[in-house]
């Protein structure tokens, strides 16, 4: 603390020396104002030095909490969702199998055909009674298998719920192959009853990757962010300081950037690149620096000069959820910004990855 007073007050005793006008009682205000701001501007950043540097915490801890809650929540919801269409497929190959064992189409041929040969006499009429009666309890049966087994399903455990899906996919796979070959012919119904179960598949299998889709993209850990901005005309110094503004856009992946205010607003908390460029006008002091919220970051500095001069700073910051990131321009008409339609001067960031 002591080094920083004494490092203070060489400070403002070089102010004292180089600008006495500023510390005259006699002068107005605003004239002692405006060599303060003009002083300043230009030594701001050994002002900045002078403040030690917040120090970033990072966590050592590789799990995070909040991303494995949110994985085994979406993985049981992932997990009830295949079980019900599992249900639901087990149905139709239940449905099939009974339309294939009774055949009625075939069984009417062949009464027809026996009511034309033969005469029908009261002990057929009792046999074939009985034989009624025998399918009738077959189908009873199988009925009554089908509905233990759908209740069984809802007690499967993960493994048999995974053994039973691959299989499913795996024949999936092999009817939707020559479709995803761009083959289209006859063998892609072979093996099926009709053509129309191929189709009910595949709209099935896209009805699954629509929703599969829609949960990565609503995932919290799927979500990436990054802006560019560049600035298309002059800007020049006043008595306060400044947001520098940029004009045009190139990208805005998650929407973090602030368009009105030139302000990025950290939504998902992390480690960032940013970095900007900036233009001086000719003649003038070069100048800005990176503003996270309240406390400087990396700031850029060049003298006047007949000719504009180029300079660009980069840094890797740790931002936490509603964190503001902005480039600020001196308090001084000695600085000023050079810009136009090529877009020389450019603000840009993105996240690395997220974590605490």
């Amino acid at each position: 603390m002591m080094v920083m007073l004494s490092k203070f007050e060489r400070f403002f005793g070089s102010l004292y020396a180089e600008s006495p006008d500023a510390f005259d009682p006699t002068a107005a205000v605003d004239v002692r104002m405006s060599k303060l701001n003009s002083y300043l501007g230009n030594r701001e950043a050994e002002l900045l030095a002078l403040r030690p540097a917040p120090t970033t915490i990072v966590d050592d801890e590789t799990v995070n909490q909040e991303l494995l809650g949110n994985a085994l929540y979406e993985m049981e919801e992932q997990r009830s969702n295949f079980d019900k269409k599992l249900r639901k497929l087990e149905d139709r190959l239940a449905r099939a199998t009974r339309r294939d064992a009774n055949n009625p189409v075939h069984q009417a041929g062949q009464d027809q055909s026996q009511e034309k040969h033969m005469v029908t006499t009261p002990d057929d009429t009792v046999s074939n009674n009985k034989k009624n009666k025998a399918n009738e309890n077959s189908c009873n049966c199988r009925n009554k298998r089908s509905i233990e087994d759908q209740s069984s399903s809802a007690s499967l455990s993960s493994d048999e719920i995974t053994e039973r899906l691959d299989r499913l996919e795996n024949l999936m796979v092999l009817q939707l192959l020559p479709i995803l070959n761009e083959t289209l012919d006859e063998s892609t119904f072979r093996g099926l009853s009709s053509p129309t179960d191929a189709l009910y598949t595949l709209a099935q299998m896209e009805e699954i990757e629509e929703e599969i889709s829609a949960l990565r993209a609503n995932r919290p850990d799927s979500k990436k962010v990054a802006f560019s901005a560049a600035r298309t005309t002059h800007m020049f110094g006043e008595h306060f300081r400044q947001i520098l503004e940029f004009d045009h856009v190139f990208l805005n992946k998650g929407g973090h950037f602030n368009e009105e205010n030139s302000t990025f607003i950290c939504g998902v908390p992390g480690f960032y690149f940013v970095t900007f460029t900036i233009r001086s006008l000719d003649g003038y002091v070069l100048g800005a620096l990176l503003m996270k919220n309240e406390d400087h970051v990396v700031s850029i500095f060049t003298d006047a000069d007949e000719r504009n001069t180029q300079e660009t700073q980069s840094v890797i910051v740790h931002l936490e959820k509603g964190d503001h990131l902005f480039i600020m321009h001196p308090p001084s008409e000695r600085f000023a910004v050079h810009s136009d339609r090529y877009r020389y001067t450019t603000f840009s960031a993105f996240l690395i990855f997220k974590g605490y």
